[in-house]
């Protein structure tokens, strides 16, 4: 079976090419991904070719979202060239090969040094990191701390599968988007997701804390366990605090209600399903900016 990571690390696009035709449907997904990914548009024709043959259904939806994708940033770059009147911008020498060694860092059995990897690779915004990072972030195997930071390259590069766009999602300003985002977490029971459902702990919203809380619970592991612990703490602090500071609370300061269990209230339970579906039955009755039971 060939291997797609080695061939988009040697930019072996005749290989990946080859691979578009395996006998295993999942070859020749990663393979066409991988090709996406080197924004290697002399492979278009191939991919083209491989769809029609393609019997697979969700290979043949990868196919089409890829040859979309290529066809359409092959397009945007044509509109960018240069007239034949300019000089050619020249690439960087050795920035093929440092983009390689940083993706080769990604297999270190160091975890601290895996991070640092990918938040590079996130920052540099290079596409043929997209494979390797996806394929990290899905080996469950993976440390929590590690998932996390590749869930966080991968947003930056805009090529985040669906369980990990739920983290951007956290981030909305639409605090619905937010609710619907850590209950799917917690539906999957997404434990490299704790950092920021912890920190969602402490939303402005009260029905997205409760969510948090209740994904955080369904989690149930003694890490997800602690960050609930780490958090009272903190909101029984900032509590005392602003009872001992009685100046105008600053956004710093500014004390928020603990998220209490309601028994009526599905979000809160740990032990229901948390499918954000049933939480739309709140929409009418929730204050935006509610900071309060």
């Amino acid at each position: 079976m060939p291997d797609v990571w080695r061939l988009q690390a040697e930019h072996n696009i005749t290989g990946l090419i080859s691979a578009l035709s395996h006998d295993d449907a999942g070859v020749r997904r990663r393979a066409a991904a991988a090709l996406r990914a080197l924004g290697a548009f002399e492979a278009i024709p191939s991919l083209r070719a491989a769809l029609d043959h393609e019997t697979d259904p969700t290979t043949r939806s990868s196919l089409l979202a890829v040859l979309a994708t290529m066809e359409r940033e092959r397009a945007r770059q044509q509109e960018l060239s240069p007239s034949p009147d300019e000089e050619p911008t020249q690439p960087r020498a050795g920035s093929t090969d440092r983009i390689e060694g940083i993706i080769r860092m990604l297999q270190s059995e160091n975890a601290t040094q895996v991070i640092n990897a990918a938040r590079i690779l996130g920052d540099l915004g290079d596409k043929r990191a997209v494979e390797p990072l996806v394929m990290l972030f899905m080996d469950t195997a993976t440390p929590i701390r590690v998932r996390l930071a590749v869930a966080e390259a991968l947003l930056k590069l805009e090529s985040a599968p669906v369980e990990v766009a739920l983290l951007g999602a956290l981030r909305s300003p639409n605090w619905k988007t937010r609710r619907n985002g850590a209950a799917i977490l917690g539906q999957l029971r997404a434990e490299w997701a704790l950092e920021p459902l912890a920190d969602t702990l402490f939303d402005r919203n009260d029905t997205v804390r409760r969510t948090a809380l209740a994904a955080l619970q369904r989690i149930g592991t003694t890490e997800a366990r602690a960050a609930i612990q780490k958090a009272r703490r903190r909101a029984r602090q900032a509590r005392a605090d602003e009872q001992t500071n009685p100046a105008a609370p600053t956004e710093k300061t500014q004390p928020i209600v603990w998220p209490r269990r309601r028994r009526a209230d599905p979000t809160a339970a740990p032990t229901r399903p948390l499918d954000p579906s049933i939480l739309a039955s709140l929409d009418d009755h929730t204050d935006d900016e509610s900071l309060a039971d």
